[in-house]
């Protein structure tokens, strides 16, 4: 099994400025973004794993996640990992408003909170 972990910091994804679905011709893409597409595209699953930040998802995530179209995450089994030093880790992150459920999660139907205390 292969896995990719992409992290937005080490990637130094510049602020959006055009996503890729907005390339009339994807060939004129920056090379990491079309790179990274391609990825995103041959994977078999895409899992999340954010830390909370003031009550929604990191600056950095939502601007990664922000280049992609929502084509590049359709059909894949997809989750959420979250952690948080609030009374309610993850909840946050699975609601409608957060843009990591937008994207990646059609519907967030279960929850497991663990507490690390």
């Amino acid at each position: 099994m292969d896995d990719a972990c992409t992290d937005p910091l080490e990637m130094q994804v510049p602020l959006l400025v055009k996503p890729l679905h907005h390339y009339r011709d994807r060939a004129d893409a920056p090379s990491w973004l079309k790179e990274a597409n391609r990825r995103l595209s041959e994977a078999d699953a895409v899992v999340v794993v954010s830390a909370e930040y003031n009550h929604s998802i990191p600056p950095a995530l939502s601007n990664l996640l922000d280049h992609f179209p929502g084509s590049s995450f359709s059909y894949k089994p997809s989750g959420i990992v979250c952690y948080s030093m609030g009374e309610a880790p993850g909840r946050i992150l699975c609601n409608r408003n957060s843009g990591v459920t937008e994207v990646c999660v059609t519907q967030c139907s279960n929850s497991v909170t663990v507490w690390l205390f």
